[in-house]
């Protein structure tokens, strides 16, 4: 397990080219904070599923986010980046990969389970989920330019969406939270009823609050990263919780895009020790 991460700046207020995107649906819209206004590419030709990012100057990153999108199952990726245009040397080069890779263990599962076979997420693990591609560098990288490219040429759709681009630098505190925390379930749907006491449901997607603390930062951690980051960010910027950057399986439920839902004192318990509690709301 590797301690949790809060991702905050965004860097994606860059330049974006490249791809082939609808008029009405335009590549901007990768940088909205309306997940639900998407960027569509105008089909699914590779030279039309990709995009390219000028940051204009060197910008430290570690995590990235493509939020609401509608990859398949079957979708890789591939994103470089690098300190030339051209991308003729490059910092980084994933290679292509799966979009959805391998999380479940075929032995934990029944023979009978869809997901016996390839061991990925299935429909109905996905259903209800704001549909995220996190991409968490082993390491702080100081890129100018990147490319993201995507191929799932048999999406039935006949485009890809693309809700919201998310890079950012992280704050990833050498003492992980503490025990204790929770993540939380906010429904937003309503039941009303008719006079004679018939329900009448309306299902909305439900939202997740990471509700965490860290009880052992240093001076430097808790005044120059959380409270910092807090002081930045209010309960207006978004920032990217990934609660283990390890955690293949539990990914979905436990990484998100949020806002800070209150702004939370930094204590002194002890002697050069400070403590600061989160509540990250998530975004959809």
């Amino acid at each position: 397990m590797s301690n949790a991460i809060i991702a905050y700046p965004d860097r994606a207020a860059a330049t974006l080219s490249s791809g082939a995107w609808q008029a009405a649906k335009p590549r901007a819209n990768l940088q909205t904070r309306l997940i639900s206004d998407t960027a569509r590419t105008a089909d699914l030709a590779l030279a039309s599923t990709q995009w390219d990012v000028d940051h204009g100057s060197d910008k430290m990153q570690r995590v990235a986010a493509v939020i609401g999108h509608n990859l398949t199952r079957d979708a890789r990726f591939r994103r470089r980046l690098s300190s030339v245009s051209d991308f003729s040397s490059v910092i980084l080069d994933t290679g292509w990969q799966d979009v959805w890779p391998q999380v479940y263990d075929p032995l934990t599962l029944d023979f009978e389970d869809p997901r016996w076979g390839d061991g990925r997420y299935s429909d109905e693990d996905l259903a209800g989920y704001t549909w995220t591609l996190p991409q968490i560098l082993a390491g702080i990288e100081i890129p100018r330019y990147e490319r993201w490219e995507f191929d799932d040429q048999l999406n039935p759709a006949g485009y890809l969406d693309f809700g919201r681009l998310y890079i950012a630098e992280q704050w990833q505190a050498s003492i992980n939270l503490s025990y204790g925390h929770e993540l939380v379930l906010r429904s937003n749907s309503s039941m009303s009823y008719t006079p004679g006491g018939v329900k009448w449901p309306k299902r909305r997607p439900a939202q997740r609050t990471a509700m965490i603390s860290f009880d052992w930062l240093s001076v430097d951690e808790g005044l120059g990263r959380a409270f910092e980051t807090m002081r930045r960010a209010d309960i207006v910027d978004d920032v990217f919780y990934v609660y283990d950057p390890d955690d293949t399986l539990h990914m979905i439920r436990r990484a998100f895009l949020g806002t800070l839902k209150k702004l939370s004192p930094v204590r002194m318990p002890y002697l050069n020790t400070h403590s600061v509690a989160f509540e990250i709301e998530e975004s959809i």
